[in-house]
């Protein structure tokens, strides 16, 4: 999960309503997210290689998507800080998502 755009609530919605009939639930994303996910009963584990955020600050963030008004500058400016860091691609598979 990545803190942006007000994705994380409806994704932790799911996941609770995952965790309420019964599957385990774990989490990999930013460090902002964990207390939010084990809130809810689920496992976390924080990107260790991919970029992050640490805060929920607006000047920590990765992509400042507040200052375009433009959809496709947007979207370049985002494989901007992606192509800067591939270090994303190290993160193990197996740890993306996990339902059970």
């Amino acid at each position: 999960m990545w803190v942006g755009g007000g994705t994380v609530p409806p994704e932790l919605g799911v996941a609770r309503r995952l965790i309420a009939r019964g599957h385990q639930v774990h989490v990999l994303g930013d460090p902002t997210i964990e207390p939010g996910a084990r809130q809810i009963g689920a496992s976390f584990t924080s990107w260790r290689d991919a970029p992050h955020v640490t805060s929920l600050r607006p000047e920590d963030a990765l992509l400042r998507d507040w200052e375009y008004n433009n959809p496709l500058t947007l979207f370049r400016a985002a494989l901007s800080v992606i192509a800067r860091s591939k270090s994303w691609r190290r993160e193990p598979k197996s740890q993306w998502i996990a339902y059970r």
